[in-house]
């Protein structure tokens, strides 16, 4: 026999034997166990993250927050974390906690920190502004849509947002108390929402979906339909791929698709048969005039994802936040006398309608009490995941090593004790005046640096 058969037989015997020795069940035991052994001491002695305090099962597994994620219950958890460790906590194998308003800050100043992976093709399949990691892309985004967030794009499209806001929803209160003979019962959320969708409308889709008008508006079931699929596929990755799994949610995000692809479509013809003004700054004709950094023109479905993307974010969040800011005024009617009485000083005729210069000019302590109101409520609640990138970084006392998923937590950044005076309560003087401007600059619940939210006017 050959040396080269030879070892074909003894390769073919060892084989063999690893197979038997894989059937029993000591195998496994052995194995498992070893397995076990080598992360407690990897964990323990050579684990970059060892020394960020945080509770012993972070060394592990970040299940434990999953479900407080689930249950609504993060907030609270985590608070505690960071009053009993401090200001950065580890609250995973690879993922570290931070609340620090200084520390967030650093860290959102700079590309140099990424968005973490969680966020790619978070809503649709195709990148858009909010989602992207990479750097390029997103300054091209930011250069494109720019003009219709300045003061003149906003300018030339704020009739329109009367038009669709507060003059409809005026009339839609006025309707109502004279049909129930001077009292009229109102859901505020609902119909912010609708509201907000009617003025998003008119700016990324062109024309108003007519929601506040509706009693069961379908628009908006789509918006919360495709915000809560987008979080599950986010949370729970195999969801995306088990079709009969949340199958109404697919299917309403698949609608809202269709429905921003017919508005495209509208739009392309509309300019075709000369029928659009072309004086008109709004979200979608910025993209359509758009290039993408080759050169070509954005595609269909890049179009999609933007516009879509426009109408789901800046739903929830402004009728949110609105919302929220109603709540404190009835829970403060200290604070509503004086926004009314400011008001009334700045605009003592009460038919005439105020616009956005003459509000920001005339109105600061309103302005106060919404940059408050979204401090204590910001309107995206939770992390804001950055990678720590290949060099690390120092967050206060503690080096956070490379591979790092650093979650920046914006509830802990508003209650920054060495930022916030009091920060358990609802003090809007605290943002009149120059000092109130500067500390304005702490809020994160629109990030900041690099990355702010290009629609936070």
């Amino acid at each position: 026999m050959s040396s080269q058969k030879l070892l074909e037989v003894v390769e073919s015997l060892r084989l063999n034997s690893l197979l038997e020795i894989a059937k029993t069940s000591r195998f496994w035991i052995n194995l498992i166990s070893a397995y076990g052994t080598y992360k407690v001491i990897y964990y323990l002695f050579f684990d970059p993250l060892r020394h960020i305090p945080g509770l012993w099962w972070s060394r592990f597994t970040e299940f434990p927050l999953l479900i407080r994620r689930f249950n609504g219950t993060q907030e609270e958890y985590v608070q505690q974390l960071h009053k009993r460790f401090g200001s950065v906590v580890r609250v995973g194998p690879h993922s570290v906690s931070v609340k620090k308003v200084v520390d967030i800050r650093r860290v959102l100043s700079s590309y140099k920190y990424p968005k973490a992976e969680v966020y790619e093709k978070a809503l649709l399949d195709a990148e858009e502004i909010f989602s992207t990691r990479d750097e390029q892309f997103n300054r091209l985004r930011r250069r494109q849509v720019g003009p219709a967030f300045s003061t003149t794009g906003l300018d030339s499209v704020e009739d329109i947002v009367l038009d669709v806001g507060s003059r409809a929803f005026k009339k839609k209160i006025e309707t109502g108390i004279e049909k129930g003979n001077g009292s009229y019962t109102i859901n505020y959320f609902d119909n912010f929402q609708s509201l907000t969708a009617d003025i998003i409308g008119e700016l990324a889709f062109g024309k108003s979906f007519g929601a506040l008008e509706s009693e069961k508006p379908s628009i908006i079931r789509l918006v919360n339909s495709t915000i809560t699929i987008s979080v599950l596929d986010t949370l729970i990755p195999p969801v995306k791929y088990i079709p009969f799994l949340f199958s109404k949610y697919k299917s309403d995000k698949q609608k809202m698709v269709d429905f921003t692809s017919s508005c495209i479509d509208a739009r392309r013809e509309a300019i075709e048969k000369n029928e659009f003004d072309k004086g008109r700054i709004d979200i979608l004709q910025m993209y359509l005039n758009a290039h993408d950094l080759d050169g070509s023109p954005i595609t269909k479905d890049e179009l999609i994802a933007e516009i879509v993307l426009m109408l789901v974010a800046g739903t929830d969040t402004t009728s949110v936040t609105m919302t929220w800011l109603l709540h404190f005024y009835l829970m403060y009617p200290e604070v509503y006398k004086k926004v009314v009485a400011e008001i009334d000083e700045a605009f003592p005729d009460r038919s005439a309608i105020i616009r956005y210069k003459e509000a920001r000019q005339n109105l600061p302590y309103f302005h106060a009490t919404v940059y408050e109101c979204m401090r204590m409520k910001p309107a995206v609640g939770g992390y804001l995941p950055r990678d720590s990138s290949s060099d690390g970084i120092q967050l206060s006392d503690h080096y956070i090593p490379p591979s790092t998923e650093l979650l920046l937590f914006i509830e802990g950044a508003h209650n920054d004790e060495s930022v916030w005076t009091s920060p358990k309560k609802y003090i809007p003087e605290r943002f009149m005046g120059e000092s109130g401007k500067e500390l304005a600059k702490n809020l994160v619940v629109f990030a900041s640096g690099v990355r702010i939210c290009a629609g936070r006017k």
